[in-house]
């Protein structure tokens, strides 16, 4: 799951608008905008974000990612800068109907290959450079295979299935 987020995080899309168009930010402000990308061939990764392998004897694949949402994205100038002192450009709505804060499902952006999640207005995020992303994933839609084996009933049946994940 560690690759999968990684992966997704280091190859997203960050884009703005031509610098051939003169644009009037009061009408049409630029756009800092937050694709997802899902690539089942990097590299899997470790708690750390170091390449690791499966070991021996224990089976592994990668899902076929369909749609993911995300609740929190921050820009930081390093992979030391604390959280939540970086730019913080997008924070997802929240409730707590029952009982603590958490993330209110109902409103949340979802997104696929290659689709715009966020798109933030550059004239809201403070000068400086960035070269980390911080994005906490709330929902993630995948299909996986699997093999249902129960004798005598049926034997080796290769099957393929949706899987929900969310956080809270």
């Amino acid at each position: 799951m560690n690759k999968l987020i990684l992966g997704v995080l280091s190859v997203m899309l960050i884009t703005a608008c031509k610098k051939d168009d003169p644009v009037d930010p009061e009408e049409n402000p630029l756009k800092l905008k937050f694709s997802l990308e899902f690539d089942e061939t990097l590299p899997r990764l470790g708690n750390f974000g170091e390449t690791v392998e499966v070991p021996p004897g224990n089976p592994a694949q990668s899902p076929e990612m369909k749609e993911m949402s995300i609740h929190y994205i921050e820009l930081a100038a390093s992979a030391l800068t604390p959280l939540t002192d970086g730019a913080i450009v997008y924070k997802g709505a929240e409730t707590n109907l029952g009982g603590d804060d958490a993330d209110d499902f109902d409103q949340v952006p979802t997104a696929g290959h290659g689709e715009t999640i966020v798109s933030v207005d550059l004239s809201t995020l403070p000068p400086g450079t960035y070269k980390w992303v911080r994005a906490s994933l709330t929902y993630q839609r995948y299909e996986i295979d699997y093999r249902y084996n129960n004798p005598p009933y049926a034997e080796n049946v290769d099957l393929s299935g949706t899987s929900v994940v969310c956080w809270i």
